[in-house]
Protein backbone atom coordinates (compact mmCIF):
# COMPACT_ATOMS: atom_id res chain seq x y z
CA UNK A 1 0.00 0.00 0.00
CA UNK A 2 2.58 2.28 1.22
CA UNK A 3 4.40 1.65 -2.61
CA UNK A 4 0.82 2.57 -3.79
CA UNK A 5 0.82 5.80 -2.12
CA UNK A 6 3.96 7.11 -3.23
CA UNK A 7 2.84 6.30 -6.58
CA UNK A 8 -0.47 7.94 -6.82
CA UNK A 9 -0.38 10.99 -3.82
CA UNK A 10 -3.54 12.48 -5.03
CA UNK A 11 -5.47 9.59 -4.47
CA UNK A 12 -7.06 8.67 -1.32
CA UNK A 13 -6.78 5.07 -0.38
CA UNK A 14 -9.69 3.92 1.80
CA UNK A 15 -8.39 1.24 4.15
CA UNK A 16 -10.74 -1.65 5.22
CA UNK A 17 -11.09 -4.42 7.97
CA UNK A 18 -12.10 -7.68 7.25
CA UNK A 19 -15.28 -9.34 8.25
CA UNK A 20 -16.36 -11.11 11.14
CA UNK A 21 -15.41 -15.09 10.62
CA UNK A 22 -16.33 -18.30 12.03
CA UNK A 23 -15.42 -19.03 15.94
CA UNK A 24 -12.09 -20.65 17.10
CA UNK A 25 -8.90 -19.69 15.98
CA UNK A 26 -9.63 -18.44 12.26
CA UNK A 27 -11.99 -16.14 14.14
CA UNK A 28 -9.66 -15.16 16.28
CA UNK A 29 -7.08 -14.26 14.06
CA UNK A 30 -9.25 -12.49 11.71
CA UNK A 31 -10.67 -9.93 14.71
CA UNK A 32 -6.40 -9.56 15.52
CA UNK A 33 -5.82 -8.65 12.38
CA UNK A 34 -8.70 -6.52 11.84
CA UNK A 35 -6.83 -4.94 15.05
CA UNK A 36 -3.61 -4.77 13.64
CA UNK A 37 -5.38 -2.60 10.63
CA UNK A 38 -7.36 -0.09 12.83
CA UNK A 39 -4.79 0.97 14.43
CA UNK A 40 -1.89 1.17 11.83
CA UNK A 41 -4.40 3.71 10.03
CA UNK A 42 -5.41 5.55 13.31
CA UNK A 43 -1.35 6.10 13.66
CA UNK A 44 -0.94 7.13 10.28
CA UNK A 45 -3.79 9.06 9.55
CA UNK A 46 -5.35 6.73 7.02
CA UNK A 47 -8.94 6.44 5.51
CA UNK A 48 -10.21 3.40 7.43
CA UNK A 49 -13.71 1.87 6.67
CA UNK A 50 -14.56 -0.70 8.96
CA UNK A 51 -16.78 -3.81 7.85
CA UNK A 52 -14.92 -5.73 10.71
CA UNK A 53 -18.67 -6.71 12.85
CA UNK A 54 -21.00 -6.11 10.33
CA UNK A 55 -21.54 -9.76 9.80
CA UNK A 56 -22.13 -10.32 13.70
CA UNK A 57 -24.92 -7.89 14.46
CA UNK A 58 -28.32 -8.97 13.31
CA UNK A 59 -31.32 -7.07 15.08
CA UNK A 60 -29.79 -4.96 17.36
CA UNK A 61 -28.19 -8.40 18.84
CA UNK A 62 -24.60 -9.00 18.07
CA UNK A 63 -22.61 -12.74 17.66
CA UNK A 64 -19.57 -12.92 20.20
CA UNK A 65 -17.65 -15.90 21.79
CA UNK A 66 -14.89 -15.78 24.27
CA UNK A 67 -11.53 -16.88 22.84
CA UNK A 68 -8.47 -16.83 25.73
CA UNK A 69 -10.67 -14.48 27.56
CA UNK A 70 -11.39 -11.95 24.46
CA UNK A 71 -14.86 -10.98 23.54
CA UNK A 72 -14.25 -11.59 19.51
CA UNK A 73 -17.42 -11.18 17.18
CA UNK A 74 -18.30 -13.58 14.62
CA UNK A 75 -20.90 -14.26 11.20
CA UNK A 76 -24.23 -13.96 13.31
CA UNK A 77 -26.69 -17.32 12.72
CA UNK A 78 -29.15 -15.23 11.21
CA UNK A 79 -26.82 -13.99 8.24
CA UNK A 80 -25.10 -17.60 7.57
CA UNK A 81 -25.94 -19.26 4.55
CA UNK A 82 -24.66 -19.91 1.00
CA UNK A 83 -27.57 -19.12 -1.17
CA UNK A 84 -26.25 -16.75 -2.98
CA UNK A 85 -23.06 -18.61 -3.61
CA UNK A 86 -21.23 -17.52 -0.81
CA UNK A 87 -23.30 -15.69 1.94
CA UNK A 88 -26.61 -15.09 2.29
CA UNK A 89 -28.82 -12.63 0.76
CA UNK A 90 -29.51 -10.47 3.72
CA UNK A 91 -25.86 -10.98 3.89
CA UNK A 92 -24.82 -9.57 1.05
CA UNK A 93 -27.48 -6.82 1.34
CA UNK A 94 -26.50 -5.23 4.62
CA UNK A 95 -22.73 -5.73 2.56
CA UNK A 96 -24.12 -3.86 -0.20
CA UNK A 97 -25.55 -0.93 2.22
CA UNK A 98 -22.20 -0.66 3.73
CA UNK A 99 -20.34 -0.07 0.51
CA UNK A 100 -23.27 2.39 -0.38
CA UNK A 101 -22.83 4.43 2.59
CA UNK A 102 -18.85 3.89 2.17
CA UNK A 103 -19.27 5.76 -1.82
CA UNK A 104 -21.67 8.70 0.10
CA UNK A 105 -19.11 8.97 2.72
CA UNK A 106 -16.23 9.98 -0.10
CA UNK A 107 -18.02 13.31 -0.23
CA UNK A 108 -17.19 14.20 2.95
CA UNK A 109 -13.86 12.01 2.99
CA UNK A 110 -12.38 13.92 -0.27
CA UNK A 111 -15.15 16.69 -0.93
CA UNK A 112 -16.09 14.91 -4.34
CA UNK A 113 -19.64 15.15 -6.03
CA UNK A 114 -19.67 11.82 -7.66
CA UNK A 115 -21.37 9.85 -5.54
CA UNK A 116 -23.33 7.12 -7.76
CA UNK A 117 -26.78 7.41 -8.98
CA UNK A 118 -28.24 4.12 -7.80
CA UNK A 119 -31.05 4.49 -4.91
CA UNK A 120 -31.35 0.81 -4.34
CA UNK A 121 -29.89 -2.78 -4.57
CA UNK A 122 -30.23 -5.05 -7.84
CA UNK A 123 -30.62 -8.73 -8.20
CA UNK A 124 -27.52 -9.91 -6.20
CA UNK A 125 -27.90 -13.59 -8.26
CA UNK A 126 -26.07 -14.85 -10.07
CA UNK A 127 -22.75 -14.10 -8.41
CA UNK A 128 -21.22 -11.85 -11.23
CA UNK A 129 -17.97 -12.96 -9.33
CA UNK A 130 -18.39 -16.43 -9.69
CA UNK A 131 -18.74 -16.76 -13.82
Amino acid sequence: MEQLEQEYPDVTFVYATGTAEEQGSYGFNRYMRNLQIRDYCTVHGKALYDFADIESWYAGNQATYLYDGIQVPYLHPELYGNDAEHASYLNCEYKGMAFWNLAVQDVVITGNDHVPAATGLGEIYPNPFNQ
